[in-house]
């Protein structure tokens, strides 16, 4: 009887106060976030702090569904750039007031479907002098 309760309505999802940050390291001038975690039910977002402007690149790999509808979300101040099943590479030009970005699901768990973001390459490629 659980087993078939869980196969239908999935794990429990955690349950946080606040969005997880990722660590960002400068290295030569140069920012960059390694080895930030997947994104699935159980973790479903993280944010990257932006110290100042300039454009983020984020190289990413989305899967574990059965159908064309995105499977997470790209947010930036009032902007939203979905995130689609397979690889992608966004560039997104970052505003002054832009402190942060966040990244997230927008899938919930359904039978069959483990829906999930890896995260390949994450750093600021031109950014402002401080």
């Amino acid at each position: 009887m659980i087993c078939a309760g869980l196969l239908f309505f999935g794990l429990p999802g955690v349950e946080s106060s606040g969005i997880p940050t990722a660590q960002e390291m400068h290295r030569q001038g140069s920012t960059v976030w390694k080895h930030v975690p997947s994104l699935d039910s159980g973790s479903p977002s993280v944010s990257f702090r932006i110290s100042r402007g300039g454009t983020i690149l984020i190289s990413i790999e989305a899967g574990g569904i059965r159908d064309t509808d995105p499977v997470g979300m790209i947010r930036v101040g009032e902007r939203e750039i979905r995130i689609h099943e397979g690889f992608s590479t966004h560039e997104i030009e970052l505003e002054a007031s832009d402190s942060t970005v966040v990244v997230e699901m927008t899938r919930s768990w359904r039978p069959f479907e483990h829906p999930v973001i890896h995260f390949d390459e994450v750093m600021l490629i031109r950014g402002e002098q401080q």
